[in-house]
């Protein structure tokens, strides 16, 4: 982090600490700041919702991994409580919600308010798990924007009843498969030992949050597998084109697993 920034001495005053983190909270973006990501993504080519997701959105979580140690102290029971309740909502969101690429925009909200909850709790092992959730949803979700278009490219749609049947497409259900498996944090993959990590951070700063994270934890795995099984299973749709083709995707699938994996495995 810029050890310059330590030496200012900022005010107290809400206006300056909005002032520096306001930005950061939209880019990244943090529950009540989020309303443009969905439709950024939702209007967006499958390219720009990829670099989207994994580049441009860690921009912000950095800069609120640079800026909210400084008024950690003065906003700590407000940014909890925005990203903690905010994730819950988002995962609540998450699982009604009928547009493929709007669910993945809404799950990068509900990981993007985790990573702010362990930057907040002040330790460095808050901190060391927030990166590693960076690091995995930043390989992860530009990944899923890919299987949602796969998806459009074969039912000409972005609804998840649209897209049923993948069962008769065994690469398909591989490919989810693996995906939302990062995703929900499953081991050995990244994000279940951030999320582990996590925990154990935010316990040792207050007990009482943690309940919260428990269920932000199993409503983000429910999501997923509700996901899943809109996708997979179901009868198959007439407006398929049934020329799916996913066999290309192997190989950015095939490098997300094994530098999620092999990242899981140093940081164990």
């Amino acid at each position: 982090f810029p050890s310059y920034l330590y030496w200012v001495n900022f005010s107290s005053s809400p206006l300056v600490i909005a002032a520096c983190t306001l930005g950061f909270m939209v880019k990244t973006p943090l529950y009540l700041m989020h309303m443009w990501l969905p439709k950024a993504h939702v209007e967006a080519p499958v390219a720009g919702s990829m670099i989207l997701a994994g580049v441009l959105l860690k921009l912000g979580s950095y800069g609120l991994m640079v800026f909210l140690p400084l008024f950690a102290h003065r906003v700590l029971s407000l940014y909890f409580f925005v990203s903690v309740v905010g994730g819950i909502v988002c995962c609540f969101t998450c699982v009604r919600h009928w547009d493929s690429k709007g669910l993945i925009a809404y799950s990068s909200v509900v990981h993007m308010g985790v990573v702010s909850v362990g930057v907040l709790s002040g330790s460095d092992m808050g901190y060391y798990c927030a990166t590693m959730m960076i690091v995995a949803h930043g390989l992860c979700s530009p990944l899923l924007f890919g299987l949602a278009f796969l998806l459009y490219t074969n039912s000409h749609s972005r609804i998840l009843a649209h897209n049923r049947g993948g069962l008769s497409t065994p690469m398909l259900c591989l490919i989810a498969f693996g995906l939302l498996s990062v995703n929900m944090g499953l081991p050995p993959f990244l994000n279940v030992w951030s999320e582990v990590m996590l925990f154990c951070a935010v316990s040792s700063v207050t007990v009482s949050i943690l309940p919260f994270l428990l269920v932000t934890a199993f409503l983000g795995v429910l999501y997923n597998l509700v996901l899943y099984v809109s996708i997979v299973h179901g009868k198959e749709q007439a407006s398929a084109s049934g020329n799916f083709s996913p066999w290309h995707f192997i190989s950015s699938l095939s490098l997300s697993l094994l530098l999620s994996f092999n990242t899981s495995l140093l940081c164990i």
